[in-house]
C-alpha cells in the first residue's frame, strides 16, 4: 500500500464506505461518521480505543482495536493519524482487511 497518509486514508474510507453501503445506505460526509456507522455492526466485545501522542511540534491521534478487554494481537502497533476521525478510520478498514483473509 502507498505509505502517504493521505493516499492511506483515502483508500481506507473507500473500503469502509463500499462495505457499510453494502449493508446501511446512507450519506456519511465525514470519516467520523463513517467509523460510527461501521461500529455499528462490530461485535459489542470489540473495541477501537482512542489515544492522544503529543510532542513539542504535534499531536497524534493513536486507534488500537481491543476485543473483549485484550488487544488483537494481529495488529501490533496502532493506526496513527492527525487527526481522530482519519484514526479510526485507518483502523476500521485493517479490520476489514482482516475479515478478507
Amino acid at each position: 500500500m502507498d505509505e502517504d497518509p493521505d493516499v492511506q486514508i483515502t483508500v481506507a474510507r473507500q473500503e469502509v464506505l463500499t462495505w457499510l453501503q453494502a449493508r446501511q445506505r446512507g450519506c456519511y460526509d465525514s470519516n467520523a461518521q463513517l467509523a460510527d456507522g461501521f461500529a455499528q455492526f462490530i461485535a459489542n466485545e470489540t473495541a477501537l480505543e482512542l489515544r492522544t501522542q503529543r510532542n513539542p511540534s504535534a499531536l497524534t491521534y493513536e486507534a488500537r482495536w481491543f476485543d473483549g478487554g485484550r488487544e488483537l494481537p494481529e495488529f501490533r502497533k496502532p493506526f496513527c493519524a492527525d487527526s481522530e476521525a482519519d484514526a479510526r478510520i485507518l483502523a476500521c478498514a485493517a479490520l476489514l482487511r482482516l475479515d478478507a483473509e
